[in-house]
Order: C-alpha cells, then structure tokens, then sequence
C-alpha cells in the first residue's frame, strides 16, 4: 500500500526490450532464470503496469553501468570463473538485460481532483515515458 503522495522505488534487473527470444537467451546463460527464480520482465512493462495501477511520474532510468563492471568483479571473488554468475555481465553488454531504478509517485488527493476535472473539460493528452532499448526515454502520447 502507498499512501496518497507516496513514492515508489525499485532496484533491479529487468530485460531491456520484450524482443523475441530474450527469456531464452537468458535461461541458457544464468541459472537463476532457467530453474525459474528468475523471470524475464521487460523493464516496459513494469513502468506501463505502475501507470496503469494510477501511479504518476512513471519513469525507469538505467544504473548498470554503475551495476555490473563492479557485480562481475566481486562475483570473480567468490564463483568459479566460468561459473554462471559471470554471464549476467555478458547479457548485459549484450543488451538483454540492464539494472534499473523504477520511480512513481500516487498523486495526492488534491491532484487527484484536479485531474478529474481536467477530464470533465476538454480532452486532453498527456506523455508517459517509455523507455527505449538503447535505456533512454521517449515519451509517448497517450490520452487519458
């Protein structure tokens, strides 16, 4: 439950894009997504989901640059060099997979009836973010 107001942050991995082929690929790099501990979301699909459930400002910004260099070299530390851990690394520079934290925010009541009567008004359109497969975004148009 959030309160009205409240933010929303998620840390974690996600796949860049809902490409064909991707839960795949990682099934047959990583373990963890071939036992099924692990499952392939599109970071997509996530944020459009939070929209969907009401939420605000929905956004998804790209850390694995910052993530994975520093994961694979503790990872080294403690698996076995040709262990599987060591590909979430691979998958990332291959695209597939990318860290990412995912904001939103429940609109305040004071918001909430604003917005009401935005739409008792004149249509109006509005932009969510959505995010590329490069990790950038690119808004979208989307009416209420």
């Amino acid at each position: 439950m959030l309160r009205p107001g409240g933010h929303a942050v998620v840390a974690s991995f996600f796949t860049t894009d809902d490409a064909p082929g991707r839960a795949k690929r990682l099934a047959g790099l990583l373990d963890c997504y071939a036992n099924g501990l692990d499952i392939a979301h599109p970071v997509t699909h996530v944020v459009d989901a939070l929209a969907r459930a009401g939420l605000k400002g929905t956004r998804a910004v790209s850390i694995g640059p910052s993530v994975w260099q520093g994961w694979d070299r503790w990872i080294a530390h403690v698996s076995e060099p040709d262990g599987w851990p060591r590909n979430f690394l691979r998958v990332h520079e291959e695209g597939v997979l990318d860290y990412y934290v995912v904001t939103a925010t429940r609109p305040a009541p004071e918001q909430l009836l604003r917005q009401g009567a935005a739409r008792r008004g004149a249509k109006r359109v509005g932009l969510r973010s959505v995010m590329t497969s490069e990790g950038s975004a690119r808004p979208r148009a989307v009416s209420p």
